[in-house]
């Protein structure tokens, strides 16, 4: 790959071509880096002692001479003698010649000096009409409306609601779940063992993590589950549940790692050592309104494990952020449901302090029976739902769509192994399923993974998909 390289006191800097190709190979020290398209990563190396000290600073480009700060921006460790390699996307620049150059800030206001300037010629035809003097100020740009292939045919409901099909992206490997950041980022587990970040639009080439000595046994283990921090922002928080090889068989590890350029690292294991089925591990995490980290496991495979006060198999847990047993758990236990067998994923209604559960117990039909625990001053309200699908469920939301009153509170549920989605209108308190659909996402595809975003759209992981569904 042909690159630029410009040394000064606080980058080494060079453009790389995001989508092969390249560069001319120009001059050490700055000068002209020749015809670009626009839509090149920048890169450079940033010291830092830590990740944690690395993920504190920002980054700002100067495009002939007007500043933006760079968004996007994903540094990878471990760290090189000339510091933590880092990239970026381009900001939008109209066709002719620009002159870039890069600085590092911190949120106190302290800016470094500017690294030497860059000529780039921005080939016409390929970019955005911005001007680079117009960058800082430019709306975000819908890749949607500029690449219409991501499109896909629009949805309709039976009650006339028109969703949008959208490719988020592609290159996805065995996807089993999605965790959404506030910066709009979006966490995804690959069953085989990496955490992949897609970030405006783009899945990232190196992942954010890789996990060592997973249980995988084809479309069964490995990584099962991934949640956000809903304080990411203060903590950088990512928690990841998967299943772990052993000399006793596969079994359950909890691990809560932080976000740094990028990158989860600095693990700490929360649990460890729970045993998993041995033919379908089965198991998520998810937070829920009061901020605590809930935690279903399947039953290891022996279903009378459920109901032992000493096991935490069939059980949904409740924890704290840092995995210890919140004050308000009844015997100072962290077990908060009990009786489940191979929970595939939970979700919240934050509206009614409902906890959904789909829970996979192979009965007449293969129906799904999604469990309903409701927190009260008696402890929980246990109800079971079932509805017709093609085989056990692969994942569940509850989508928050306030704008859009048909969909708002409406819990959507996937089916392990065909391309639809089942719709479920409940009725006041969730006391009742009111109405269900089956909705077609992809007839070539399975659905892997279902997360709801804080936007109101419900985010779609295909075999090697993620799309988003949105009302129009």
């Amino acid at each position: 790959m042909r690159s630029i390289e410009l040394i000064c006191a606080v980058f080494a800097i060079s453009m790389f071509a995001a989508c092969g190709g390249g560069i001319p190979e120009p001059p050490s020290g700055g000068g002209d880096a020749g015809t670009i398209t626009g839509k090149e990563r920048i890169g450079w190396d940033q010291q830092a002692a830590t990740a944690s000290d690395l993920a504190a600073i920002k980054y700002a480009i100067y495009i002939d001479g007007n500043r933006t700060e760079l968004s996007g921006v994903s540094c990878t460790p471990p760290a090189a003698a000339s510091g933590f390699p880092c990239s970026a996307p381009l900001p939008s620049m109209t066709a002719g010649k620009h002159t870039l150059e890069l600085s590092s800030f911190v949120t106190d206001g302290s800016e470094s000096a500017k690294s030497a300037a860059i000529s780039v010629n921005v080939s016409p035809g390929v970019t955005s009409a911005v001007s680079a003097g117009d960058a800082a100020a430019s709306a975000p740009h819908d890749e949607n409306e500029s690449r219409p292939d991501r499109t896909r045919p629009d949805l309709r409901t039976k009650d006339g609601v028109t969703l949008r099909v959208d490719l988020v992206a592609d290159g996805i490997s065995d996807p089993t779940s999605i965790g959404l950041t506030p910066d709009g980022r979006m966490f995804v587990a690959e069953r085989a063992g990496e955490v992949r970040t897609i970030r405006d639009g783009q899945l990232e080439s190196i992942p954010a993590l890789q996990v060592q000595d997973l249980f995988v046994d084809g479309d069964r283990g490995g990584v099962l589950s991934v949640s956000v921090d809903p304080a990411f922002e203060q903590t950088r928080f990512v928690y990841v549940l998967d299943v772990t090889t052993g000399d006793s068989g596969p079994s359950f590890r909890l691990s809560r790692f932080r976000e740094a350029g990028g990158v989860l690292a600095e693990r700490a294991v929360l649990l460890d050592r729970v045993t998993a089925a041995p033919d379908r591990p089965a198991g998520s995490i998810a937070f829920g309104p009061d901020g605590k980290l809930y935690v279903a496991l399947d039953d290891g495979g022996d279903q009378d494990r459920a109901f032992r006060p000493g096991s935490f198999n069939g059980k949904v847990l409740r924890l704290n952020p840092d995995g210890t047993t919140p004050d308000d758990q009844p015997g100072g236990s962290p077990v908060y449901s009990v009786n489940y067998r191979s929970p595939g994923d939970l979700d919240w209604d934050a509206a009614t302090a409902t906890l959904w559960v789909a829970d996979w117990r192979r009965q007449e039909a293969d129906r799904l029976s999604p469990g309903r625990s409701v927190a009260g001053r008696n402890g929980l309200e246990r109800r079971s739902f079932k509805f017709p699908l093609s085989s056990g469920p692969s994942s569940l939301a509850m989508l928050r769509a306030p704008t859009v009153t048909a969909l708002d509170r409406n819990l959507f549920v996937a089916s392990g192994d065909d391309g639809t989605i089942m719709r479920v209108r409940l009725g006041e308190g969730a006391r009742e399923i009111v109405s269900t659909e089956s909705l077609t996402i992809d007839d070539s595809a399975r659905v892997r993974a279902l997360e709801a975003g804080a936007d109101g759209a419900l985010y779609v992981a295909l075999d090697r998909e993620i799309l988003r569904v949105s009302p129009r």
